[in-house]
């Protein structure tokens, strides 16, 4: 249910801020947050995804805002790490009272805050994370009703591959190689 209002919320968003004029948006602000790896292994892509965050929000708000109120972003840096991502996440939920949050880029930090945010009820949408286990629990096999991805998965994207070769370029046999026991092989 809180998946669909958010889906709608969304779009909503998009709609006021494409037709919105240019007033100066007043009021309490939304906030948003983001979690991203700003320090660490695969800060520059975390400085990246956070630094576009900022742009957007500075655009609809110079468009705005969202019904008249501002956008605020709050972020953490994660730094690539589990247990800091989840901290982050339970404190945008629950002290920041964030109405969303994006990122982040790893599917092992998506799984790791995914019952944070489903139990929040708070809609999460990471940016790269391919791993199924990020929108579905392996264990249960149900969807993860608050936890969304930008991207498609890894068996989505084996089986493109695996048709282009076979298709277009005449491949009779490849080979995989993945480390069961990462969250990114």
């Amino acid at each position: 249910m809180h998946s669909g209002i958010f889906c709608v919320i969304f779009a909503l968003v998009l709609l006021f801020a494409a037709a919105s004029s240019a007033a100066t948006p007043s009021g309490d602000p939304i906030k948003i947050g983001y979690l991203a790896t700003l320090t660490g292994d695969g800060a520059t892509w975390g400085q990246h995804e956070r630094d576009g965050a900022l742009l957007a929000i500075k655009e609809l708000n110079e468009a705005g805002g969202v019904l008249g109120r501002p956008l605020e972003l709050v972020y953490y840096d994660v730094r690539g790490r589990q247990e800091d991502a989840i901290q982050a996440a339970r404190r945008l939920i629950h002290e920041d009272k964030v109405v969303a949050i994006g990122g982040t880029n790893y599917s092992g930090l998506n799984i790791a805050i995914a019952s944070v945010v489903n139990s929040g009820e708070v809609p999460q949408i990471g940016t790269a994370s391919t791993n199924p286990a990020v929108t579905v629990d392996p264990k249960t096999n149900t969807v993860r009703p608050y936890t969304f991805r930008l991207c498609y998965t890894d068996p989505y994207q084996g089986k493109v591959m695996a048709d282009y070769l076979v298709n277009k370029l005449g491949v009779k046999s490849t080979a995989v190689i993945t480390d069961i026991g990462s969250d990114y092989s």
